[in-house]
C-alpha cells in the first residue's frame, strides 16, 4: 500500500512541475501577492467596538463617552474598572481601541481649562488604525470647543494616542498575514480541484480505478502533494514577510504549523468536494472562483467583519479562512498562544473535519 502511494505522490509532483503554468502559478503568484498586497491601501469602518474606564464619574466624562457612543464610529461594548481589563480585551480583539478617563478629568477642566485621556487602539489592523484615531480626535476637539471656546486647531483636552501591537501602523504587518491564508486558499483549492477533474477529462482516472488503487488510496494521492505545496509557500511568505518586510512574528512558530495545517485540510476538501461536481476543467475554474472570490471578501482580510451587514456576518461562520486570519493576525503581530486563539481553532477544525469527511464519501461514491 505504501508502495502505491509513493509511487502517486511522485507521480502528481511530476506532472505539477512539468506544466509551465502549474510552475508559473507556484512561484510566480507568492511574488505577485506578497508585493500587491504588501502595499495595499486603506479601508473605511463604523460602529468600532470600544471599551471605556471612567474613572472620573462625572458630568463632564460621561458627556465625552456620549459624544463617542453618539457619533456613530464607536459602540461602547464594555465598561471596566481596572487597566489590566482593557488590555486583555485589546489582546483577545474584542475591542478596536479603549478609553481611559483619569481620576482628575473634571477638576483639571474646571480648574486649567485643559485635561489628558488616553487612547489605546488595535494596531494589527492597520487599514483602520489611522480611521480610528482620525475619529477619536475629532470627536475629542469638538467636545473641547463646547467646554471652552478655543482658537481653531487648539484643543483644551489632550489626547494622548497608543498603538498597540503594531505601533508604525505598517500595512505590511496587516496585510502579509493574510496573504498566506489567501494564497494557501487559491493554491490549495485550485490545484486539488483541476487536477482530478483533469484526470476524469483526459479518461485516466479510469486507467487508475482499474488498478490495485483503492480509492482513499487515491485520494492521499491527490490531496498530500497539494498540501506540501500550500504548506512550503506559508513557509515562503513567511520568511519574505520577516526579512523584507519585517513583518514581525512574535507568536509560536508550532502553533502557526498546527493551525496551518487544519487550514490546509480545510482548503483540500473544498478542492476535492468542487472536482466531485465538476466533470470539465471549465467548470472546476468557475467554481473554484465562485467560491475564492466570496470567501476572500468574507474573511475580514481587506475590509473588517463587523463592519458588514448583519447577515454577512453570519455567513462568516462558515467560513474557515475567517478563522485563520484572525489567528495568523494573532500570532504574527499580539503573539497570542492557544489559551487566546481556541476560539478560532475549534470551528475551523470542525469545519475541516465535516468538509473533508463529506468531500471524501462524495468522492468515494463517483468512484463505485
Amino acid at each position: 500500500m505504501f508502495e502505491r502511494i509513493k509511487q502517486l505522490l511522485i507521480k502528481e509532483f511530476i506532472q505539477t512541475f512539468r506544466e509551465p503554468k502549474l510552475r508559473a502559478m507556484i512561484f510566480v503568484t507568492p511574488f505577485l501577492q506578497l508585493f500587491i498586497f504588501g502595499y495595499a491601501a486603506t479601508t473605511d469602518i463604523k460602529h468600532i467596538p470600544l471599551a471605556v474606564m471612567d474613572r472620573s464619574r462625572s458630568f463632564e466624562s460621561r458627556t465625552l463617552i456620549e459624544q463617542f457612543t453618539r457619533s456613530g464610529y464607536f459602540n461602547l461594548n464594555y465598561y471596566c474598572d481596572r487597566e489590566e481589563e482593557l488590555i486583555r480585551l485589546l489582546e483577545k480583539s474584542d475591542v478596536k481601541a479603549t478609553l481611559n478617563i483619569p481620576p482628575d478629568f473634571a477638576s483639571a477642566l474646571q480648574r486649567t481649562g485643559g485635561a489628558k485621556i488616553q487612547m489605546l487602539i488595535d494596531g494589527t489592523e492597520s487599514t483602520t488604525s489611522y480611521t480610528v484615531l482620525n475619529y477619536s480626535t475629532r470627536i475629542v476637539n469638538n467636545y473641547s470647543q463646547t467646554i471652552r471656546p478655543l482658537p481653531k486647531g487648539i484643543p483644551s483636552i489632550k489626547l494622548e494616542d497608543r498603538f498597540w501591537y503594531n505601533p508604525q501602523l505598517e500595512s505590511s504587518n496587516f496585510f502579509i498575514p493574510g496573504v498566506i491564508a489567501m494564497l494557501i486558499t487559491i493554491t490549495v483549492i485550485n490545484f486539488t480541484a483541476l487536477a482530478i477533474v483533469k484526470e476524469r477529462e483526459m479518461g485516466t482516472i479510469e486507467q487508475l480505478m482499474v488498478t490495485p488503487i483503492r480509492p482513499f488510496e487515491l485520494i492521499i494521492g491527490k490531496t498530500v502533494p497539494f498540501g506540501i505545496i500550500g504548506f512550503g509557500q506559508v513557509i515562503f511568505i513567511t520568511i519574505a514577510g520577516l526579512l523584507w518586510f519585517q513583518v514581525p512574528l512574535k507568536g509560536s512558530i508550532p502553533l502557526l504549523c498546527v493551525a496551518t495545517i487544519i487550514y490546509i485540510i480545510n482548503a483540500l476538501g473544498i478542492g476535492l468536494y468542487i472536482s466531485t461536481v465538476c466533470k470539465t476543467l471549465q467548470q472546476a475554474m468557475m467554481s473554484s472562483f465562485f467560491y475564492l472570490f466570496p470567501a476572500i471578501l468574507l474573511s475580514g482580510f481587506v475590509f473588517p467583519i463587523k463592519n458588514m451587514p448583519y447577515v454577512f456576518q453570519l455567513i462568516t461562520y462558515i467560513n474557515p479562512m475567517r478563522y485563520f486570519i484572525n489567528i495568523l493576525r494573532g500570532i504574527f503581530l499580539r503573539g497570542n498562544d492557544i489559551s487566546v486563539l481556541y476560539p478560532e481553532l475549534i470551528p475551523m477544525i470542525f469545519i475541516g473535519i465535516f468538509i473533508f469527511a463529506m468531500s471524501v464519501m462524495r468522492f468515494k461514491k463517483k468512484m463505485d
